[in-house]
């Protein structure tokens, strides 16, 4: 046998013997679910409810200290970076010049800063190991939060979270809209090991490819689809990959920006459980990586259904969690388990089985698409939206889909609507026409619900009443088959 030969079969060795390792690793998760299935044997009823996240705090007037009504919202904010190491939130202060009774800019910037400041002192002591991930803006000035707002809403504080090491990246479009110039395969190769990192460390991330500039159609999307599905090849799957278009926005040429968001759906809100149903899940962690982990184990629940992605973490000590403020369906449910300190992901498939009738009503808030700035929100609560009804045809017997909407917000609802409906569109591989006649094929009830108007106060705990005038919310309520 000649050396060529003799350093082919070794060279095939070698790669055998890596696929081999890597095979083995992938064959043997470092956490072993007990039990793949669970069985509820009763007749249950569930309402559940995803509120809004408001990245809002007001102020009373002239003063700095964060008030306790709005010390909640930034508890939650702190424990959705407490749970993603990569997870950055910058604050910004900010004033309202009547309100506040400023009568200069620096007297102003100097409240607003002072605001800032404040978010940051609170946050930093109750959440120390977040501290280095806390970034106060230096810069401050009066901005009105909606067009038409009353003046007290100026006199607040706003978070924006933000996921290091990734750079919000363009993709352009060839010369017809649909189309794309072909700098987006360079692009792809290159975003694709940062993303995987990202997300393989952090069980809230989410990646967002929104169409700016794009019309609110069915074209859109399927176009933003296809940048999609090729990225999707190239981290593991396009599960954690939504779409969205943002015709508000001008720009001289439309174009697809990637960025990377949070989904904000942890905790639920648990309306109703009757009776009340803890399904629990008794695991175990390999003895030979116990050893290696020194920080809590964050886990993400996924219906194969759609309904949303709530995390969650375990102490390396713990042998079983359960399902409480998970919607509960005849559905299998992805359970990942993520290893921060290894950048390393296990996945485990637990599979529901209920063998009577079920209800359940199931709401998610939707903010107002025309007047906020960021819609990022709005966008994964969509998403997760459009996806469960999708899959209402294999869950249910009977569902009804409502959309609910301000008073006098025709335009909201028509958007509401126009966005749900391309999404779902996408999800069930159909144009809008083909949309509809499987809506009603289906059984599946759909209406538009205008809600009464809220006679706002000018008091503190009413200000997000104030906001939420814009609020839209899509209720999904359904009896299992």
């Amino acid at each position: 046998m000649n050396s060529t030969k003799i350093l082919l079969i070794l060279s095939f060795l070698f790669i055998l013997s890596i696929c081999q390792v890597e095979t083995s690793k992938l064959n043997h998760p470092k956490i072993i679910i007990e039990n793949d299935s669970i069985v509820i044997s009763e007749e249950i009823s569930q309402g559940y409810k995803i509120p809004w996240r408001s990245s809002k705090l007001f102020f009373r007037n002239r003063i700095s200290e964060i008030p306790r009504s709005e010390r909640n919202k930034l508890d939650w904010w702190g424990e959705l970076l407490n749970i993603n190491p990569d997870a950055q939130l910058y604050i910004s202060g900010f004033f309202s010049p009547s309100f506040d009774d400023i009568t200069t800019i620096e007297k102003g910037s100097e409240l607003a800063n002072k605001r800032a400041i404040n978010v940051l002192y609170y946050l930093s002591n109750k959440f120390p190991n977040i501290s280095d991930r806390l970034h106060p803006i230096n810069y401050h000035v009066h901005k009105s939060l909606i067009a038409d707002s009353i003046l007290r809403l100026g006199s607040r504080a706003e978070v924006e979270l933000k996921f290091s090491n990734f750079t919000e990246t363009k993709f352009i479009t060839g010369r017809t809209l649909g189309y794309w110039n072909m700098s987006y395969k360079d692009t792809i190769e290159r975003v694709a090991p940062i993303l995987r990192q990202i997300l393989n460390r952090n069980p809230s991330s989410i990646i967002l490819l929104k169409g700016i500039g794009f019309p609110n159609t069915y074209v859109s999307y399927r176009s933003l689809n296809f940048l999609r599905r090729k990225l999707g090849s190239k981290i593991g799957g396009d599960e954690r990959i939504i779409l969205f278009t943002d015709p508000n926005e001008t720009t001289d040429k439309p174009y697809a920006l990637l960025e990377i968001t949070a989904v904000t759906f942890s905790p639920a809100e648990i309306l109703w459980i009757k009776p009340f149903v803890e399904p629990t899940i008794d695991f175990k962690i390999r003895e030979e990586f116990k050893q290696e982990l020194h920080n809590d184990i964050l886990y993400c629940i996924s219906s194969s259904k759609g309904f949303g992605r709530f995390i969650g973490k375990l102490h390396p000590s713990e042998t079983k969690f359960n399902l409480l403020g998970v919607p509960i369906l005849n559905s299998d449910y992805e359970i990942y388990f993520f290893f921060s300190e290894l950048d390393v992901i296990d996945t485990n498939i637990l599979r529901v089985i209920i063998t009577k009738p079920n209800f359940l009503t199931f709401e998610i808030d939707i903010w107002n698409l025309e007047e906020i700035e960021s819609n990022d929100n709005s966008a994964v609560n969509l998403w997760f939206a459009a996806k469960t009804v999708a899959n209402l045809p294999e869950l249910s017997s009977s569902a009804k889909v409502t959309i609910i909407v301000p008073e006098n917000a025709d335009s909201i609802g028509e958007q509401c609507w126009n966005t749900f409906a391309n999404i779902l569109s996408i999800y069930n591989y159909m144009d809008r026409k083909s949309l509809l006649k499987w809506i009603k094929q289906k059984g599946i009830e759909i209406e538009i619900l205008f809600s009464g108007s809220v006679d706002f106060k000018e008091t503190l705990s009413n200000f997000d009443e104030e906001l939420n005038k814009g609020l839209c919310t899509f209720r999904i309520e359904m009896i299992g088959k």
